[in-house]
């Protein structure tokens, strides 16, 4: 088979190696008088095993909608008479359910292990020889405490609901800006929800205004912190119980 490649950067040219390898007849065109001059030309890439999380996932829907009609967001999105568009959102939404996050989670983790192997075999088939490393990615992340930026309310919230709406109940709760930690539980409530408000003022317009305005919601009883003794972010197993 002949087969029409066009563009010469790194996607242009390893798909044309490819498939001459796999014996077909390949022609590279590219505009540029030399190759990997384009998108390609001083660009870095990371092939991030470990980091799989999809666009669609549940978290990135209370975002998407404070990201509409702004042009500089993440995922833009404009706006226009075309069911092509209309059909796609209805996809994308559909795929943000928890169960298909997960399945496609697998997919992207999959997908890059297999990308990292012809990688490395490739390498060794060409003697390629570029700057890179493989010591895996650290990653820093700043956690702010909210009592130091103007949030001087803070409070854990018992919730009790309709036991046949859970989950949806619980997304909803959770879109809430001032909600910062959810989580569903057995026992005496449904839901622990971890609040920042500025003041207690703030504290009672989410109570009143948002919270107890959740369809399902029946009971609720607050617990404002008046101090933090312990906080920590990292969970050592072995540090906790011991060599094993």
């Amino acid at each position: 088979m002949r087969v029409l490649v066009l563009g010469a950067g790194v996607v242009g040219t390893t798909s044309a190696w490819y498939l001459a390898g796999a014996g077909h007849e390949v022609v590279v065109v590219d505009r540029q008088p030399v190759a990997g001059n384009e998108t390609s030309f001083a660009n870095g890439g990371q092939i991030s095993v470990s980091h799989a999380e999809p666009w669609a996932n549940p978290h990135v829907l209370p975002q998407v909608i404070r990201w509409l009609g702004h042009e500089d967001a993440p995922l833009l999105w404009r706006w226009r008479a075309d069911p092509a568009q209309f059909m796609w959102g209805l996809r994308f939404l559909n795929e943000c359910r928890p169960a298909h996050t997960r399945r496609n989670m697998a997919a992207i983790v999959a997908l890059a292990l297999y990308s990292r192997g012809c990688l490395q075999a490739l390498r060794r088939e060409l003697a390629l020889e570029y700057d890179h490393l493989e010591r895996g990615i650290l990653q820093f992340a700043a956690v702010t405490n909210p009592l130091k930026i103007g949030y001087s309310t803070m409070a854990l919230i018992g919730v009790k609901a309709d036991g046949q709406r859970i989950e949806e109940i619980a997304r909803q709760i959770a879109a809430f800006d001032e909600v910062i930690y959810l989580t569903i539980t057995a026992g005496a409530y449904n839901f622990l929800v971890e609040v920042t408000c500025m003041d207690n003022a703030h504290l009672l317009r989410f109570l009143t205004e948002h919270l107890y305005g959740v369809e399902g919601v029946r009971e609720a009883e607050t617990f404002i912190y008046l101090d933090i003794v312990k906080e920590i972010y990292a969970w050592d197993p072995q540090g906790v119980t011991g060599d094993r």
